[in-house]
């Protein structure tokens, strides 16, 4: 089934339902087991550094959109199944989202849902029911599915989720607009936080002045978690308000390791000036090398961030990093075989250890940077002393050009799919959060928020700092 195709849905009522006798319960089975299994490829799809928006479309979203088909034709009985699995406790995050998925596509609204969303227990199911409620059913549905999770915060225990939900429909004059203000002000902190993703999208000068506040104070406090200073830090760098650039520096330069500081580091990267990107580049040449620093240094786009990188090509570890950074700022192909390793040489250590060394409870999963190519270190040396005459030291580079606003949303649309959501990011700040991109929406969503996004363009200059 195509994205229009899912765009354009049936309603409940416009098919015949079959019959308890013609339901092969067997074969729905297999359906929810293998969209389950679809719906976990597609997300490690959209961390993956080696698939584009487009190949994702095409491959684990389209088969995740038939078996959702297949379920979906079930009827009413096939929907009453499903949300008894929704309401199972003990499923998986990835089921109880489909599940749920499920019975969004199959009946009309989201009540059947409420009474389960309300009444779950664990993180992990309301996290299965927040993702489907993000993915709403269709284009066409999503002003009612606005509507009715709206109308249902009075349940206070399933705040959160649907605060987060909601932030992934709703436009700027959305319906909680009065309501942010007392939202940010909860003694919840999951409740704050959820509120931050639905203020990204529209405030009035009476709730940025509540978001100040609360960003101050939970920046301040030990007592908060990193999500939350992320959360709220974010929110205001998107909306550009005093002293958030200040808590930025802040957390970069703490020397204690924390997920704010790697945070910080990108968005230093992303959206400072030369004078940070300075910073930055001196902080390279006198720390210890990380994940995060280099992360960050692929982000900032400066040509002597390249040469950082050169530096760490033999370290096993973070050659493959590194070399991602120089593909992004510089352009290099992944496909151009004369820098990079065979797989087979790529890294001896992947090889399965003897079954008595072997522990057995061990994720398999692999991490979106098992994916990256191996570079060969003297190949990519080589070529870069031939090359970095080309780059200009007072630009940013993205792609091998000087980034701007075009190429921002070029970017967005075809390079790989791990760098998106950082790229999104620095959309929204540069925008103001009026060009958003969910870079785990529907890749239809998706597509369509990069073409609103369009009408933003002229204003981004990403080669300016925001902080």
């Amino acid at each position: 089934m195509s994205a229009q195709r899912l765009r354009s849905w049936p309603s409940p009522l416009s098919f015949s339902s079959p019959s308890p006798a013609e339901i092969l319960w067997d074969v729905q089975a297999r359906h929810l087991d293998e969209a389950t299994f679809c719906f976990e490829l597609r997300d490690a799809a959209l961390d993956a550094p080696h698939y584009t928006l487009a190949e994702v479309e095409a491959g684990p979203e389209r088969r995740l959109f038939n078996h959702l088909e297949a379920l979906r034709r079930g009827g009413p009985l096939v929907a009453k199944h499903l949300l008894e699995v929704a309401s199972d406790p003990n499923h998986e995050s990835e089921k109880v989202a489909v599940a749920a998925f499920g019975v969004l596509a199959a009946t009309s609204g989201v009540q059947s849902l409420m009474p389960c969303v309300r009444a779950a227990e664990s993180e992990v199911q309301r996290e299965g029911f927040v993702r489907a409620l993000q993915l709403g059913v269709d284009a066409t549905t999503n002003g009612a599915l606005v509507a009715e999770l709206s109308g249902e915060l009075e349940h206070e225990p399933a705040q959160p989720t649907l605060l987060r939900a909601l932030a992934s429909h709703s436009g700027p004059n959305h319906a909680l607009t009065t309501q942010l203000g007392a939202l940010l002000s909860s003694s919840d902190p999951q409740v704050v936080q959820a509120a931050t993703q639905l203020a990204r999208r529209g405030a009035n000068p009476q709730t940025l002045a509540i978001l100040a506040s609360v960003t101050q104070t939970v920046q301040q406090a030990a007592e908060h978690p990193d999500d939350l200073r992320r959360a709220t830090l974010e929110c205001a760098l998107i909306h550009s308000l005093p002293g958030s650039g200040d808590w930025v520096r802040h957390w970069a330069q703490q020397t204690e390791p924390s997920s704010m500081r790697d945070h910080a580091l990108t968005w230093l990267a992303q959206l400072g000036g030369p004078s940070e990107h300075a910073w930055l580049l001196w902080h390279a040449n006198n720390t210890e090398p990380s994940r995060a620093l280099l992360w960050a240094l692929g982000l900032c786009g400066r040509a002597e961030a390249v040469d950082r990188c050169v530096d760490r090509l033999d370290d096993p570890a973070l050659a493959p990093l590194a070399a991602e950074a120089i593909c992004a700022i510089t352009g290099l192909s992944t496909e151009d075989e004369g820098y990079w390793l065979p797989p087979s040489e790529a890294n001896p250590d992947d090889a399965l250890p003897p079954l008595e060394h072997d522990d057995l409870g061990t994720d398999l999963v692999p991490d979106s940077e098992d994916a990256l190519p191996r570079p060969d270190p003297t190949a990519l040396r080589d070529w870069w002393a031939r090359t970095r005459t080309q780059l200009s030291p007072e630009l940013r580079y993205l792609s091998g050009r000087p980034v701007d606003d075009p190429g921002l949303l070029a970017a967005l649309e075809h390079s790989g799919a791990r760098r998106r959501s950082a790229l999104a990011f620095e959309l929204a700040v540069r925008s103001r959060g009026r060009a958003p991109v969910d870079t785990r929406a529907w890749c239809w969503a998706q597509r369509a928020s990069l073409a609103a996004a369009t009408a933003h363009a002229a204003v981004l200059d990403p080669q300016k700092g925001r902080l």
